[in-house]
């Protein structure tokens, strides 16, 4: 046993063994944008040094946007790039491939996944305050508060203030009071705003009425 141990030591000692480790990095920042902002790509293919007998065939790094090429292949040996793409419009996926290199393309392409993200905007609402009674009560009306008219996700209700001349009752039901939902109700003098809504209140608004 101990001779045949000696033995493949000394088979192994005349190798050249590369015990570099492989470094393929990637990384698309950031992750999220305003639409029409751009991106910055950046890739390492560092794979160690070359052997004796040269260098293997380059890494050649291919990148597609939804699956469509957007670079036809960048060619290194063991080097970091960094590239500006955009204008970014929409929730976008970068992925990253790779042919050639020591280890051939058996490595699985790598993604990363750009939102976006609406920015922060006042839309006014008309209030309709008018006073409408039915019998001795005073009525609510109802408000439209899914301004503005297009809905995403990164779209919600922040805050709601009065900017008429004369105090208001607001009512908004957020999500369904009969599946957990519930209500909340404000008076709002001239110029006063409710409180910052939180992201999980914001955007299941269902419903809104509004009386003087």
């Amino acid at each position: 046993m101990a001779v045949l141990g000696m033995a493949a030591m000394t088979a192994l000692a005349g190798c050249n063994l590369d015990r570099s480790p492989i470094v393929w990095s990637t990384s698309v920042e950031p992750p999220l944008v305003c639409p029409g902002d751009s991106v910055t790509l950046r890739y390492d293919t560092a794979e160690g040094g070359c052997l004796g007998d040269g260098c293997p065939d380059p890494v050649q790094v291919m990148v597609a946007v939804d699956g469509s090429p957007i670079s036809e292949g960048l060619t290194m040996h063991g080097a970091s790039n960094s590239s500006t793409v955009g204008p970014v419009t929409g929730p976008t996926t970068f992925t990253f491939s790779t042919t050639g290199g020591r280890y051939g393309s058996s490595r699985e392409p790598r993604s990363h996944s750009v939102d976006t993200l609406i920015p922060m905007a006042e839309s006014p609402v008309a209030l309709n305050v008018g006073a409408e009674c039915s019998g001795d009560a005073i009525v609510w009306q109802p408000v439209d508060l899914s301004v503005p008219t297009f809905r995403s996700d990164s779209v919600r209700l922040v805050r709601v203030c009065n900017t008429t001349s004369e105090a208001v009752s607001l009512l908004v039901v957020f999500g369904r009071v009969s599946s957990g939902g519930f209500e909340r109700t404000w008076t709002l003098v001239p110029g006063r705003c409710t409180e910052d809504l939180p992201p999980d209140q914001g955007s299941i608004v269902s419903a809104a009425w509004i009386r003087p």
